[in-house]
């Protein structure tokens, strides 16, 4: 049976084009017609725009829909609330602003405070929007952008739907809050962080409410990230804040285990207030969170967001953290990633997830090498202290840990070798292994051990055409592949054989959001292939590459097992660091509840000593 995504997809179009010719795939899309019709949505009403998908097919575009109240003024660094409603007809036909970041390689300032804004795209408006015909209403896809939590949006420059659209399928994309104003965190309700994983659940709020209106099922909702926009929906799987709110997730090239996805509360609570001495907090206000609130709250976003690379020499300087003291969101409540994903996979809210890998993750990070001599110099004369900040390993208050990771990850990848520009490989594959691809194998790890979710792995490794250097394509080719990016101005352009991929991945994405399986039937494009779950045990996964091909023994297992022995000593340390941080943090909270108590004590003292004396003087009066 023909799944409805495919319904008026690529394939029909050749048929329609018997009644009215279609575009080359290959032609400039997304071309953009006249207006779209106007929807009645749970806030208001808005009016969106035609675009016509890679294929030829027509679909509305609803662009700038405000999806909580801007950000601004006591609002920044608050949880994200709901939007006003409008009485008149919204104007979504226009993008909302990216949120503030800098631009890659220019560092040049982007976006505003007010950016918290939903795109959406659909093939049709229904007329009427019951519960009944919730199973008839189409599949909804939400993606998540990457960009290390400090880049990136979910623009149609960014995040093009041209290919995705050629499908029956409601996409959405979106804006979160990021780097300093997104994920800045000191330990304290005044400063909690997350907001910008806040801002995405918001979102899922708002998605859950509103798909309906836009032909899509409710009951249907898939999360899709890269990179951060990956670790993000990991996140989300295992919130029981998040629970309810969508069934399937695709991981690509990241997860919450990555080691850019979190920082200790110590990290981040040093990085908070090392960002309030570079924008000219005065003393007083870093002596605590809500003086530094205050202070940060009073600064141009330009400000922090300029000064936000300099809290550290490496890493992300703002991702997520623990919340010890946050009860109504449990995601992030224990001490180390790993022991809350562990603790959070009881959740019974049953899911199913693709992860994928690319033999290009770490390529972006690596090139930035060669336009620098200097650090190439360092990473040779000295890998001990370089190679840490190059990878962004923290070991906190053991820096001889550190630098024993450094010298035995040089040893293990180039052993007498120098880097140089001709052996730059080695260097993407060290990357790649400790960003992405450790992680990736705990998370299997985990979830296969804690959880039933039927789970599928997939690594990426096909050079396109063949006729390039595979280090000039680009690290996130899988995910491009399905969402062309603009780059200065200029759209992707791919060839033919590379669209024929592409129909690969968007038919692996479309039967996975439909059945919560990629591969639920025999389907030509994907070779009539049948694709097992990925158990831990012998760690199955899909090659996709020329061919595809199931694999077992795992993606670079034994690079993932260095990391996780280099690694061992660290995270043992971190987790004695945190739990001091924690009963420090106990002891003060106690002292807290304890000081409230006197006082409350006091006060209700006071008080029967004034009633007293009225009843006292009232006394004398009578008998007076």
């Amino acid at each position: 049976m023909r799944p409805p995504w495919r319904s008026l997809s690529v394939a029909a179009c050749c048929w329609l084009c018997l009644l009215s010719p279609c575009p080359a795939r290959g032609a400039d899309q997304p071309h953009v017609e006249d207006a779209a019709p106007v929807v009645s949505i749970a806030d208001g009403k808005v009016r969106g725009r035609v675009m016509t998908s890679r294929s030829g097919r027509r679909f509305y575009a609803y662009l700038g829909i405000p999806y909580a109240e801007p950000p601004v003024g006591a609002l920044r660094f608050g949880l994200p609330i709901p939007p006003e409603k409008w009485d008149d007809v919204l104007d979504a036909t226009k993008e909302g602003s990216a949120c503030p970041q800098l631009t890659y390689p220019d560092l040049k300032y982007r976006g505003k405070e007010d950016c918290l804004y939903v795109n959406v795209f659909t093939h049709q408006i229904p007329e009427t929007h019951t519960l009944d015909e919730m199973e008839l209403r189409k599949d909804v896809i939400v993606v998540i952008h990457g960009g290390r939590f400090t880049t990136g949006s979910g623009s149609v420059a960014d995040m093009s739907p041209e290919h995705f659209m050629d499908y029956d399928i409601v996409l959405v994309t979106f804006n979160y809050r990021l780097g300093p104003l997104g994920f800045l965190a000191a330990g304290h309700g005044a400063l909690a962080g997350n907001y910008g994983l806040k801002d995405q659940h918001r979102l899922l709020t708002w998605v859950r409410r509103n798909a309906m209106y836009f032909d899509g099922n409710e009951g249907s909702i898939t999360l899709l990230g890269h990179e951060a926009g990956g670790a993000s929906a990991h996140y989300h799987a295992i919130s029981e804040f998040s629970k309810h709110r969508f069934f399937g997730v695709m991981s690509l090239s990241g997860t919450a285990l990555s080691p850019w996805a979190h920082v200790s509360t110590a990290e981040a609570r040093r990085r908070a207030f090392r960002l309030g001495e570079l924008v000219g907090c005065p003393p007083q206000q870093l002596e605590d969170a809500p003086g530094l609130r205050a202070c940060l709250s009073s600064k141009p976003a330009k400000a922090l967001v300029r000064h936000a690379a300099n809290v550290t020499d490496r890493g992300t300087p703002f991702a997520p953290t623990l919340e010890p003291f946050l009860p109504r969101n449990r995601t992030l409540r224990y001490n180390t990633t790993e022991k809350m994903i562990e603790l959070s996979l009881a959740i019974k809210d049953p899911r199913s997830w693709i992860i994928g890998t690319n033999s290009r993750d770490g390529l972006n990070q690596a090139t930035k090498v060669l336009e620098s001599p200097e650090l190439m110099q360092k990473l040779n004369d000295d890998p001990e202290t370089e190679l840490p900040k190059y990878l962004g390993i923290v070991v906190e208050g053991d820096p001889e840990i550190t630098a024993k990771i450094g010298k035995r990850a040089w040893e293990y990848y180039f052993g007498d070798q120098k880097l140089s520009k001709d052996n730059l490989n080695i260097l993407v594959e060290m990357t790649g292994d400790y960003n992405t691809f450790h992680g990736v194998s705990r998370s299997i790890e985990l979830h296969t051990l804690h959880t039933t979710w039927p789970m599928f792995a997939y690594h990426f490794d096909w050079d396109g055409d063949g006729d390039s250097d595979s280090l000039g394509l680009p690290e996130d080719y899988d995910f491009r592949l399905m969402l062309p990016k603009t780059v200065d101005g200029k759209k992707t352009e791919y060839t033919e054989k590379e669209l024929k991929f592409a129909d690969r991945m968007l038919h692996i994405v479309l039967n996975f959001a439909h059945e919560g399986d990629p591969t639920p039937e025999p389907d030509p494009v994907l070779e009539d292939f049948s694709w097992h779950d990925a158990v831990f045990a012998n760690y199955s996964y899909l090659l996709l590459g020329e061919r595809l091909d199931l694999q077992s023994g795992g993606v670079r297992s034994e690079r993932a097992a260095f990391w996780e022995e280099a690694l061992a000593e660290a995270r043992a340390l971190q987790l004695r660091a945190e739990e001091d941080i924690r009963e420090e943090q106990r002891r003060l909270f106690a002292l807290e509840e304890e000081r409230r108590a006197e006082q409350e004590k006091a006060e209700r003292a006071a008080g029967r000593a004034k009633a007293d004396k009225v009843t006292k003087d009232q006394f004398v009066k009578l008998e007076l």
